[in-house]
């Protein structure tokens, strides 16, 4: 018989394999039969933080604490999924809580400090900090997060510094493979991009990415991407979205934001999250859970694509039901939900008949820019494998554009096109425009997203929480003689 930790170790395996539906399916069907196991519920949480479903992990945290209520363990998860999820002041409560509850070890004095950081109070951030005494068992750590600290208040060349020898250090002879955590060495190169480029040392920044992702070893099959998506496109033809069955459910809330990573999702939901109407999902495990699902709710020999054949009003009214349930506990008294999962573009063509009152907006950004930020930023630790090289990067990118073009063409239900470029320089325009596409009153409080309480749940946190900038558009010039065979790639959207 295969015990609860064997169970729970499995799924950690597929995690780490980036299998997240499987993982997620394998610990919901023990939740099913024990939806009070907290060993259970901190498993499922888990899966949902990797895969950056952050406001499901802190609703199976909360889940927990409701059980056992000062768990140290469990207040520490839950302030960190709530501080990735955006609800900072919960973050707040939880980490002041787990600093009572654990006598204030350094460990919740650091999960505070970060709390701080990300909600841009960098005066408590260090003041929180300063009662971390930095050890061996939280070094990394602890290194990784003054790099942080040290950036947001200015300090670049000491921040480069550290991050240098940090370096140095994890490369040093004498320590083993396996006593150093690849993603905290990983994340510090990333930072060290991110100075380079703020202080102008652009060939230091390019660098140093090449660097990290040579360090990070991605795996990526670009064929099979390309024709998993052109597979999606020769089942949901147009003809065939005309005759296939669709739910009867007349579930209105749903939003989907289809756009690449780092295209400005995280801008365009944190506006909306300034209108008392809309709610915001972030990043949803849900969707993909759904299509995984559908030869079994379906009774196909099919897989997926061709499985929608099989598809009675039933399943899809079964599949609207599987989303209405997701989203249904942050939902209540909202016209519309957002949902910005990354990957969106391959998942339209079944969206549109199992919740065909949705609505969707097509984001764009200028290629090269949006191609830089990705391999310029850590995106490796939640599974963008695309981003190992340029040229993985533009055919990715082109390969995501031409299925937004494609839905835009043959969908019969309301499309939205908007460049992330335009938002920037004519925000209230533009932003009027995605409301009265909403259907919602205009609010004025939308060009005030900048003063949300609500910190984006995102590695965009830092930017999103800042007044309309337009310094991202064109930064691919400082870049330009790197990326020619990027240039080549993505030419005919220049």
């Amino acid at each position: 018989m295969v015990t609860k930790k064997q169970l729970i170790a499995n799924a950690e395996g597929l995690v780490k394999k980036k299998l997240y539906y499987l993982a997620f399916e394998q610990i919901q069907a023990e939740l099913d039969k024990s939806p009070n196991d907290v060993d259970y519920l901190v498993a499922q949480a888990n899966i949902c933080f990797e895969f950056s479903d952050f406001l499901t992990a802190a609703n199976y945290i909360e889940r927990a604490l409701l059980l056992v209520p000062d768990n140290p363990d469990l207040l520490h998860n839950g302030a960190l999924v709530c501080a990735m999820s955006g609800l900072v002041e919960r973050a707040l409560e939880l980490g002041l809580k787990s600093l009572s509850v654990t006598n204030q070890s350094e460990k919740s004095w650091l999960m505070l400090a970060n709390i701080h950081e990300r909600k841009g109070d960098f005066v408590s951030a260090r003041e929180a900090f300063d009662h971390v005494i930095v050890n061996d068992k939280n070094y990394e750590v602890a290194v990784n997060f003054e790099g942080k600290l040290l950036y947001a208040e200015k300090e670049y060349d000491k921040a480069i510094d550290l991050m240098v020898k940090f370096r140095e250090w994890s490369e040093e002879p004498k320590k083993s493979v396996n006593s150093i955590d690849n993603n905290i060495v990983i994340d510090n190169m990333f930072s060290l991009v991110k100075i380079y480029n703020k202080i102008g040392e652009y060939d230091k920044a390019w660098e140093a990415a090449v660097q990290a992702h040579e360090k990070a070893n991605q795996k990526w099959d670009q064929d099979r991407f390309n024709e998993m998506n052109w597979n999606v496109q020769d089942t949901f033809t147009k003809e065939n979205l005309e005759i296939l069955a669709k739910s009867k459910d007349p579930f209105e809330q749903p939003v989907f934001i289809v756009g690449n990573a780092r295209s400005g999702t995280s801008l365009l939901e944190q506006i909306l999250s300034m209108h008392p109407d809309v709610g915001n999902g972030g990043e949803l495990m849900v969707t993909g859970k759904m299509q995984r699902q559908l030869p079994a709710v379906t009774d196909s020999f099919q897989k997926y694509p061709e499985c929608i054949f099989d598809m009675r009003v039933e399943d899809a009214n079964q599949c609207s039901k599987m989303y209405r349930e997701a989203i249904g506990w942050f939902s209540v008294g909202k016209k519309r939900v957002t949902n910005k999962t990354i990957g969106l573009q391959g998942q339209v063509g079944f969206l549109s008949l199992v919740l065909p009152h949705s609505r969707y907006i097509m984001l764009h950004r200028h290629p090269l820019d949006n191609c830089l930020s990705c391999f310029t930023t850590n995106l490796v630790h939640t599974g963008h494998q695309y981003t190992k090289t340029i040229e993985s990067l533009g055919h990715t990118w082109v390969t995501r554009r031409k299925m937004q073009e494609y839905w835009t063409d043959v969908l019969d239900l309301p499309v939205m096109n908007l460049h992330y470029d335009k938002l920037v320089v004519d925000q209230e325009s533009e932003t009027r425009r995605l409301i009265e596409f909403l259907d919602l009153p205009w609010n004025d409080d939308c060009l005030k997203f900048h003063k949300s309480k609500r910190v984006a749940a995102t590695i965009s946190y830092d930017q999103v929480n800042q007044k309309m900038y337009t310094s991202s558009s064109g930064r691919w010039k400082n870049y330009e003689k790197h990326l020619g065979p990027l240039i080549e790639i993505v030419e005919e959207y220049l």
